[in-house]
């Protein structure tokens, strides 16, 4: 405040003015400081233009095939950071029976555990990315023969998602009694029969597709099924 009171004197202001147009400085300062914070929440390093998932359930082994292309938002963009829950299964089982297996469009590395049955991986592209450029990669996630997923599969977008693309295919001689769509509900609420849930019908190959587009942030959104 002495020092405000002494820039008033050798500006021919008075003390009040100089107090308000520091409040006005800091104002801005704070404005600016709140409008990077949002920007490194609206723009993280990359986004998903669209994703396509073919979920198997009538072949030997359960199996996902993942077509993700991206969108850079920052230059030199070198990793993609995913993640992946598998459903019923444990730390040992992930890292040790899942197969992850990159068809094209990079390096997929399995880095930890985040939880207890989500795994982080990562993706190095082949050369990193300028930002604006888009960028495909494919990835095979094969289960263990024995082990049983939840009756569901869902997108769960960490960065903007603008469209999901899911199919999935059932045995044509044992399909589920029911098959539901879910649209940006919460990740606990994906197997409550209470959560509110579109029906969808089987084709007669025993498959179904369905599609979402601006995914929510933190929503779930997919399929769920009951035998």
């Amino acid at each position: 405040m002495e020092r405000l009171d002494v820039l008033a004197q050798q500006r021919g202001r008075t003390s009040r003015t100089m107090r308000r147009w520091a409040d006005s400085g800091l104002a801005a300062v704070a404005e600016a400081l709140l409008a990077g914070a949002a920007r490194t929440t609206r723009e993280p390093g990359w986004w998903t233009e669209e994703l396509k998932v073919a979920l198997v359930l009538d072949g030997p082994t359960p199996e996902a095939l993942e077509t993700r292309r991206v969108v850079a938002a920052r230059d030199g963009l070198a990793e993609l950071d995913l993640a992946m829950t598998i459903t019923e299964a444990d730390a040992d089982t992930v890292l040790n029976r899942v197969t992850f297996d990159v068809i094209y469009g990079g390096a997929l590395h399995v880095v930890a555990m985040e939880s207890s049955d989500r795994v982080r991986l990562v993706l190095t592209p082949p050369r990193p990315l300028a930002r604006g450029s888009a960028h495909e990669y494919t990835v095979r996630v094969r289960l263990p023969a024995d082990h049983e997923l939840r009756a569901h599969y869902v997108c769960v977008p960490k960065y903007p998602c603008k469209r999901f693309d899911l199919r999935v295919r059932f045995s044509p001689t044992d399909p589920p009694t029911t098959v539901t769509r879910l649209v940006d509900v919460y990740q606990r609420d994906v197997d409550d029969p209470a959560t509110a849930a579109e029906a969808v019908r089987l084709d007669p190959a025993g498959e179904v597709r369905t599609c979402f587009t601006d995914l929510a942030l933190g929503r779930a959104s997919g399929l769920r099924w009951r035998f």
